[in-house]
């Protein structure tokens, strides 16, 4: 039955390459269980069920829930959030927006100790951003070495907006604007691109240097 559902996966090529071979156990492992047709001749002795794989993805509650998260990544967090707040400060032409992304002080201990004066500090609002943004990052990246940043975007606002209120002191600066497409709406979907790009940069050159070594 194994080497028939491999003949099928191949157009029933009696002799597959090492590649075609491989492609077609991938397919199998991944997507069906074994199975052959009513015409092939091969006929299942058992019920017995092999080469199958669950496609739900259970969450780590470890790495996704705040309050179990290390001192170390959260300050990381508040780093990162620093660099996404300078970069969308360089292309967002509203000066309300742009003064909501920062804040005068910090209580991270990384930033205080890297601070040399030209260190940022991202608002609360950007960390908080950012940090669900790092949560949806790690639940792709557990499908898929290499996750499209519009999808985490999608994921990362469906998550906010059930759980958290974004740029509150911005709701009077968007009242007279487009309820679905305001400038929190707007701010909200940047700063979950950037810290995306930023992430989704790093995994890649990190996943390339492993390629390197084993070279």
């Amino acid at each position: 039955m194994f080497f028939s559902a491999i003949r099928s996966r191949g157009g029933y090529n009696n002799n597959p390459t090492a590649k075609q071979f491989e492609g077609a156990y991938k397919r199998l492992l991944l997507k069906t269980e074994i199975s052959t047709s009513v015409s092939a001749n091969c006929v299942q002795i058992d019920n017995t069920s092999i080469l199958t794989i669950s496609r739900h993805v259970t969450e780590n509650e470890d790495i996704l829930d705040f309050p179990n998260w290390s001192p170390y990544l959260i300050d990381v967090t508040k780093y990162i959030s620093g660099f996404v707040a300078r970069k969308i400060a360089k292309s967002v032409k509203c000066s309300i927006c742009v003064d909501s992304v920062f804040a005068l002080e910090t209580n991270s201990q990384l930033l205080t100790r890297k601070n040399r004066g030209g260190l940022l500090y991202a608002s609360s609002d950007v960390i908080k951003i950012c940090q669900i943004a790092e949560t949806v990052f790690r639940f792709f990246i557990q499908t898929t070495p290499h996750p499209v940043i519009s999808k985490m975007v999608i994921s990362g606002l469906r998550k906010i907006n059930n759980s958290y209120n974004p740029f509150a002191s911005l709701n009077s600066h968007i009242l007279n604007q487009d309820p679905i497409n305001n400038h929190i709406l707007q701010l909200t979907s940047l700063v979950l691109k950037v810290y995306f790009t930023i992430r989704v940069h790093y995994q890649n050159t990190h996943i390339n240097q492993i390629k390197t070594r084993v070279r």
